[in-house]
């Protein structure tokens, strides 16, 4: 079952897992080629206005200002109160009078910009404020109260405290990024899986757009992608004003808990003679099973990896079935020429389906790190029906690539389709200013969230773009569309052609995180 992965080992380098050497410089070329995934990150030191290192996993920063916490942050039951340090800082005295906000001034990522690691209270239960209450982790990019805030839903953790997405740059704006409930640190103790829906973490974000927009009084505009994109716009669901306009990217709404419409998308990317290759490592890895079962047996010893959620022969299987979707996620026609053929050895076949599906991604490291996504797509989110039928009498467990399967031990699971249903309704009958932006190569494009009536919205599709696309990799009259478009939902004018490539240039991609949406 895949959450928002593909080229798991090119994109999470990064991650502390090495990439088959004989692979990673072609994977990171055609990752940065013309395949609408376009690497924009620079090092750090040569940081420009609005741009920051992509992907990389912060340490914790260095303390510049101020750092306090909030009194009584852990107490059960109750936000923390607020605090007013009136320490003649204008910007920390008000985050420190947010009841139940942490705050932690952290070395800036840019000139005239201020960085914070925040934590919020959240409860557990939006529905039952007396009951266990949590800290939400965030990241708060500040460039100025008066500039347009940019709310970043992660969908998962905070991929690094340099992150910034790529609208902060477009508008030169803040940037809220929030971690998302049970996930990482931002799990309530104890957990009760019946509170991870999508309404209690719409009302997650509500409570701390209320708490932010005193100081933040300008536009605020919602982002994410994949996972993250979803959450923007259920957000938007629940909480329809809470900010100006959404920019989702690559969110897929898929319709059920396997939903078949991703299986002939999938089968029409590409050139056939790619789609055949594809198809035909596939066959050719389950047919040397034993083969690759032996060398997983010592990759799993030398990386300290334990199988049992799954089973070792299921992580195999599921990695080889997973490969072509995984393949086409970041990827593009730039890796066809590297699939293995019935001449490979067995060490090159293995390493190949590594680069590109991860066996480690279905170790039990990975399965608890992702819990929370597979027990969504199990109940709420759903997840697409994994293309397999073609490898036939190879399979030992067809049908079994699913989220529930993947969901955390122990839990009970039930998909119920009300939640999507009443995502779509919404858009089609009240939904307004959505900007959804998708990779025509993506195979999460198959489940597109549908526009319907919503008013004043937009749908951009990038012809050869994966799941890396972003508004930088539109064509210039769709840029330029697009922007105009934007602005104008924000009460102000687009700003002219020159500074417009500027902001282009600088523009920071999504980083890549797993593979599922």
């Amino acid at each position: 079952m895949n959450p928002p992965r593909a080229l798991h080992r090119a994109w999470t380098l990064l991650l502390r897992r090495p990439l088959a050497p004989a692979l990673t410089l072609a994977l990171a070329s055609a990752c940065r080629g013309d395949d609408g995934g376009g690497d924009a990150s620079v090092s750090e030191g040569s940081l420009s206005e609005g741009t920051v290192s992509e992907g990389t996993e912060s340490t914790g920063g260095t303390t510049t200002g101020a750092s306090a916490t909030s009194e009584g942050s852990t107490s059960e039951g109750s936000t923390s109160a607020g605090t007013d340090t009136g320490s003649g800082d204008p910007l920390l005295d008000a985050l420190l009078a947010i009841e139940g906000m942490e705050v932690e001034e952290l070395e800036p990522l840019l000139p005239d910009t201020r960085l914070f690691a925040l934590r919020f209270q959240q409860p557990a239960d939006h529905d039952d404020p007396a009951g266990p209450w949590f800290g939400q982790e965030l990241t708060l990019f500040h460039r100025d109260v008066g500039a347009p805030m940019v709310l970043a839903t992660t969908g998962y953790t905070l991929p690094s405290r340099k992150f910034l997405s790529e609208p902060v740059a477009l508008l030169e704006g803040n940037q809220i990024a929030v971690e998302q409930r049970f996930f990482g640190a931002s799990r309530p103790d104890p957990a009760d899986w019946s509170d991870l829906t999508i309404a209690q973490a719409a009302a997650d974000h509500h409570r701390l757009v209320e708490a932010l927009r005193p100081i933040y009084g300008g536009a605020w505009v919602s982002t994410g992608a994949s996972k993250g994109g979803m959450t923007s716009v259920y957000h938007r669901r629940f909480y329809p004003d809470d900010v100006d306009a959404t920019i989702a990217y690559v969110a897929p709404h898929s319709l059920s808990d396997e939903d078949p419409r991703y299986e002939p998308y999938i089968d029409g990317i590409g050139d056939p003679a790619c789609a055949d290759a594809l198809r035909g490592a596939q066959a050719e890895g389950l047919a040397r099973r034993d083969a690759l079962a032996e060398l997983l047996v010592d990759y799993a010893d030398g990386e300290a990896l334990t199988f049992d959620h799954l089973g070792l022969d299921r992580a195999l299987e599921f990695a080889v079935v997973e490969s072509r979707f995984a393949f086409w996620q970041y990827g593009g026609e730039a890796l066809c020429d590297g699939v293995p053929g019935p001449a490979s050895a067995d060490q090159e076949l293995f390493d190949w389906f590594d680069a590109i599906s991860s066996f480690a991604y279905f170790s039990d490291d990975q399965l608890e790190h992702y819990g929370p996504y597979f027990y969504q797509a199990a109940t709420e989110l759903g997840a697409p029906r994994i293309a397999e039928d073609h490898l036939g009498d190879l399979r030992l467990f067809p049908g079994e690539d699913t989220a529930a399967l993947f969901s955390p031990p122990g839990l009970k699971v039930r998909y119920d389709p009300s939640a999507m249903q009443g995502v779509a309704a919404w858009i089609d009958a009240e939904g307004e200013r959505l900007l959804f932006l998708y990779g025509g190569r993506d195979p999460w494009t198959a489940g597109a969230f549908p526009l319907g009536g919503a008013a004043d919205s937009r749908v951009y599709v990038v012809a050869d773009g994966n799941h890396g696309t972003k508004l930088a990799s539109l064509d210039d009259a769709e840029y330029d569309e697009a922007l105009q478009i934007l602005f104008a939902w924000l009460g102000d004018a687009a700003p002219p052609p020159g500074e417009r490539a500027l902001r282009r240039a600088q523009a920071q991609p999504w980083p890549r995180i797993g593979r599922a949406p």
